[in-house]
């Protein structure tokens, strides 16, 4: 190894070391308050049940007495299941992603750009279901990260066969229709497949008869090329203590905490500057002697991406964006690169509720927990109440000749006393539950307008929305909208990011694989659903504008604005669709307004530009009309004021042909007309 990169390899160990391993233990107070959040998310008891233990069954709670009501109200996970539904409906909204050039690229190129993106997020990463989990991470803990990879998968297997061997050569002959070039042992085909009882004929340029053999053949096909996003656990994602903000590529440093075998490191093992593991033999935990099957236990690493001082060629130390794998028991560096992609660090932050000058930001559980802790108790409290007041206390008088090891409760029970007037219920005051009502609701109040979802919103029906008008309930709808649309913008800030970087990763991958051009499909095009993109278009700068508001996910509240702008503003001359070619297209995207709304995809209208070629022929054709017409008349008039002479007689003729010529068309002839008597037989 070249000493000047055994120095380099130390700066980046040292670092890690002394300015990374020590946040892992501060980190630990963040993971115990996830874990809390998670517990209560996840609670099938109430909160002060919790107290005793997750299970009620072993651990049941006894106070204000044994048996007591131990009942959860679900807040955080029925809050934060309406909010995910919404974010997931909203963001996922055709087309995820419209694209736009930054300087002359062609439109017909941005518009494959954003065909390429949509492809890659639904036909190969998958990227709702991810995103799901990601989101999960923000409502649970108020960070979702998600890491965007390379991903170049192949798959081997071995198939046994007969094939022909050539006998000089000792070599198999090839099948050329079966050529894979992702295949590097046979690049040129596979051994061509034949039958056992195959008689191969002799070979007369070759001077030759081939052999019937068989032999067992590796093949290699290609799994997956492209990009994956892998939802990180906010628990394993490290930072630097205080770190003040939320933006990924502005932080000193970030780690990412995983485990994986020592055979998936073994596989990956290889020259360091390549991207390849090296010192694996150093970490190789020791196999189970004790069973039969190799129980190789994981092994925990760390990822590092952040500025390094190392030294260059000259001897001059220069900060670094670097990504580096460091095995955490063991402390060896198993390998480093200088980042590749711009300085850029491809994880992802989403949040909901940032708080400024903080990296992490606010979950729903945290915002809720009081909220939750009140409706719990007084929810119970309740249920106890009518416990209690439905079996109070009995009282007697020790003269009346009761006797409760005698006398007991239930039907067709017959007691003997001598004065039953000694005998009687505890009075036990007040027992209205109206007491308690009011602050529930009170409290699911401000739980919904803290989060934007409100009974409304959710279809439910609740006292709360009883006293209100439709105007009032449709404010309330709105504001909750306008409430969760920002965070909707807050999410499809960090979107725009990750597909701008999912583009710029597909096109380092080409240019790495030699690709010029990727083929690829459209689900839903009503043409050739296969198109092509070239490596250097992806390379281009583009602009990512990610659709989709709370605002606009109402279907009927689309349906009805659709219907109303076009009747309010449909005869407004600026949406005339004779007026000019603006106008016109002014008109389409009314009309396109409405087709959205019904989800009519079915339906294609015409470009702008379609629009503008169409209002040119007909006014064109119109023009030719209005001239023949003018024509016309003028050869009447010639006819009439110079009748007799030359000129005249000429006019009449032409007026002649021209009668003769309309009587002949199929619209004028006697069997032409749609109301003319068919002959009868």
């Amino acid at each position: 190894m070249v000493k000047g990169r055994e120095k380099q390899n130390q700066a980046v160990k040292d670092f890690i070391e002394k300015e990374v391993l020590p946040h892992i233990q501060n980190h630990e107070e963040y993971e115990g308050k996830v874990d809390k959040w998670t517990q209560r998310f996840e609670a099938i008891r109430s909160i002060q049940g919790l107290a005793y233990g997750a299970d009620p069954d072993k651990f049941p709670k006894t106070d204000p007495w044994e048996g007591c009501a131990d009942i959860g109200i679900p807040l955080e996970a029925i809050t934060l299941r309406a909010i995910i539904a919404r974010f997931v409906k909203t963001i996922f909204t055709k087309p995820i992603c419209n694209v736009t050039g930054r300087g002359g690229q062609d439109k017909n190129e941005a518009k494959i750009v954003e065909e390429y993106n949509t492809y890659t997020l639904e036909d190969e990463m998958n990227f709702e279901r991810q995103y799901y989990d990601i989101m999960m991470d923000v409502g649970l803990t108020g960070d979702g990260i998600g890491k965007l990879i390379e991903a170049d998968e192949d798959y081997s297997w071995e198939e046994t066969y007969f094939t022909l061997i050539n006998p000089i050569s000792g070599e198999p002959i090839l099948d050329p229709s079966t050529k894979n070039e992702y295949d590097e042992n046979w690049p040129d085909g596979y051994p061509i497949e034949v039958d056992e009882n195959f008689q191969p004929t002799p070979n007369p340029v070759l001077n030759m008869t081939p052999e019937v053999k068989e032999i067992t053949v590796e093949k290699t096909d290609k799994v997956y090329f492209g990009t994956k996003l892998i939802p990180v656990n906010p628990k394993d994602f490290i930072t630097p203590e205080g770190a003040d903000t939320y933006d990924i590529d502005e932080l000193p440093f970030m780690a990412h905490k995983f485990r994986k075998s020592w055979y998936w490191l073994k596989k990956r093992e290889g020259d360091p500057k390549d991207g390849g593991y090296e010192n694996l033999d150093k970490i190789k935990p020791s196999e189970d002697q004790d069973k039969t099957i190799s129980t190789l236990k994981k092994i925990d690493l760390i990822e590092v991406w952040g500025k390094v001082d190392i030294e260059n060629s000259q001897g001059e130390k220069q900060p670094k964006e670097i990504i580096a794998l460091y095995a955490i028991e063991a402390g060896e560096l198993l390998g480093w690169i200088p980042n590749p992609y711009k300085g850029k660090r491809m994880f992802f932050h989403w949040q909901i509720m940032p708080m400024p000058h903080r990296f992490r930001g606010k979950s729903i559980p945290e915002f809720a927990k009081g909220l939750r802790d009140l409706i719990d108790a007084i929810f119970n409290h309740m249920v106890d109440r009518d416990t209690i007041n439905s079996h109070p206390p009995f009282v007697y008088d020790e003269e009346s000749g009761f006797d409760p090891e005698v006398h007991t409760f239930g039907p067709a029970e017959f007691w003997g006393v001598s004065d039953k007037t000694r005998l009687g219920r505890l009075n036990m005051g007040n027992t209205s539950e109206y007491n308690s009502e009011w602050i529930l609701e009170f409290a699911l109040g401000l739980l919904q307008k803290l989060f934007g979802v409100t009974d409304y919103t959710l279809g439910a029906e609740s006292n709360i929305a009883s006293n209100k008008t439709a105007r009032g309930i449709m404010a309330i709808i709105g504001e909750g909208n306008f409430s969760f649309d920002t965070m909707i913008s807050i999410l499809q800030m960090t979107n725009k990011k990750f597909f701008e970087a999912n583009i710029q990763m597909h096109a380092k991958m080409m240019k790495e694989r030699g690709m010029e051009k990727k083929v690829f499909y459209v689900t839903e095009s009503q043409d050739n659903p296969f198109r092509q993109i070239a490596r250097n278009i992806l390379s281009l700068k583009w602009n990512f504008i990610p659709r989709g508001t709370s605002v606009e996910t109402n279907l009927y509240r689309k349906r009805e604005d659709a219907m109303l702008a076009y009747k309010t503003l449909g005869s407004e001359v600026f949406f005339s669709p004779e007026m000019s070619p603006t106008t016109l297209n002014n008109r389409k995207l009314l009309v396109q307004r409405i087709i959205d709304a019904f989800g009519l995809k079915e339906i294609t209208l015409p470009s702008a530009e379609e629009l503008a070629q169409e209002m040119i022929k007909m006014k064109a054709t119109v023009q030719q009309e209005v001239m023949k017409k003018q024509q016309l008349e003028q050869l009447k008039k010639v006819a009439k004021f110079k009748k007799g002479t030359p000129e005249g007689e000429a006019a009449k003729r032409v007026l002649a042909d021209i009668e003769m010529g309309q009587a002949s068309s199929p619209q004028n002839s006697p069997m032409g007309g749609k109301n003319n008597a068919q002959p009868t037989t």
